[in-house]
């Protein structure tokens, strides 16, 4: 008796990524057929010409995908433990930059356990309530769930949810990511990870296969990202593919909008107020040097900065008899800048009034080879 032969015929739907409509025909592998389908299918894999995502066509239907991973599919042997580590390592690291260092509760999706929530922990970030979920549990602590459909309802929110090789499995990853959305906290924090399909090293990795029926460039998954699911800022993207057989592309999104209540809108008003901390600390700085004998380097936004803190009156009441030198401009503030040349014939401090480290660098460096008689002071320290 033969083998039933189902064979591909292209797909018309838009890119679920970038919503283009123009794929271009890369190859056809036969797979194992699905339940509803032959026992084997050939299948045409496209590539979007719009972000560069790769289909499978035709693509196994939502409830065949259902039955295969709540009954039929088998996690044949955990994954290697460098892959969590690595995964854990950015994450606590992308966290970190957001001021994050312990989370109340994490949930691992499409985990046979909780092993990458583990892996936080030994990274520094502490994760209070672990908890997991897959379509079929295989390990004590995994709860039951099926999401994609739009509909999941998870009885608690998180303020980390990571789906690790899951978005490249599910029938309809916007409604996917929409699921996920559900049960992140205001505030907090998506994780993805899917096979990079931008490294050429790929090692073992299999990763085209029966299951994976998205291949995901980065431009891919921005665009897929920017959009899905409503209300996440996407916060931190890349690929890496530090762990052998393992080439992994990441995200990290947050939840909330972009308005004045958001945790960017937050995270500016803190750089601002650091910027006010350190233009008062210049000017205690600046209060103990003497105009007879230093000069204001560096005519610059910065020196600005002073000058707006405390007035033009104020200003010029406290520090208008100091010179202002800088190297190229010749006017600031409606004053004269000197030169160099002129301004240290009978001066001995270059209060350098910039913040940027690497002017900063620049400016001690020339001075010493210029002017080996000016010690230059950092005025932001």
């Amino acid at each position: 008796m033969g083998t039933a032969l189902a064979t591909a015929a292209s797909t018309r739907l838009a890119c679920v990524a970038c919503d283009g409509a123009d794929f271009r025909f890369l190859l056809e592998r036969h797979e194992l057929g699905f339940t509803g389908e032959p026992s084997v299918v050939a299948r045409r894999y496209e590539l979007c010409t719009g972000c560069g995502l790769v289909r499978k066509s035709p693509q196994p239907s939502a409830s065949a995908l259902h039955d295969y991973y709540a009954r039929a599919w088998q996690f044949a042997e955990p994954r290697p433990l460098p892959c969590f580590e690595s995964a854990a390592r950015w994450i606590a690291e992308a966290l970190r930059h957001h001021g994050v260092r312990s989370l109340a509760r994490g949930l691992d999706v499409g985990a046979k356990d909780s092993a990458l929530l583990r892996a936080l922990e030994a990274c520094g970030l502490s994760v209070h309530a672990q908890d997991a979920i897959d379509p079929q549990p295989q390990s004590a602590g995994v709860e039951p769930a099926w999401l994609g459909e739009g509909q999941y309802e998870h009885p608690t929110r998180c303020d980390l949810v990571a789906a690790t090789h899951v978005l490249e499995h599910v029938h309809d990853p916007r409604l996917f990511l929409q699921d996920l959305g559900g049960i992140v906290a205001e505030g907090g924090f998506l994780y993805l990870e899917v096979p990079a399909l931008e490294i050429a090293d790929y090692g073992h990795a299999d990763n085209i296969n029966r299951a994976h029926l998205w291949h995901f460039s980065v431009p891919s998954l921005t665009r897929l990202l920017q959009q899905h699911p409503s209300g996440f800022q996407l916060v931190r993207l890349d690929f890496d593919g530090a762990v052998p057989d393992w080439p992994v592309t990441r995200a990290l999104l947050r939840r909330g909008a972009s308005d004045e209540t958001s945790s960017l809108a937050a995270a500016f008003r803190t750089q601002a107020a650091a910027q006010t901390v350190a233009v008062d600390r210049a000017l205690t700085r600046l209060a103990r040097y003497d105009p007879a004998d230093s000069v204001l380097y560096a005519a610059c936004e910065n020196l600005l900065q002073l000058w707006a803190r405390l007035g033009e009156r104020e200003w010029q009441a406290r520090f208008g008899s100091f010179r202002i030198v800088d190297a190229y401009r010749r006017e600031f503030l409606g004053r004269e800048v000197w030169t160099p040349e002129r301004a240290f014939t009978d001066r001995r401090f270059a209060l350098i009034a910039t913040r940027h480290w690497s002017s900063i660098r620049d400016i001690e460096r020339w001075l010493g080879e210029r002017f080996p008689h000016v010690t230059p002071v950092r005025l932001y320290e």
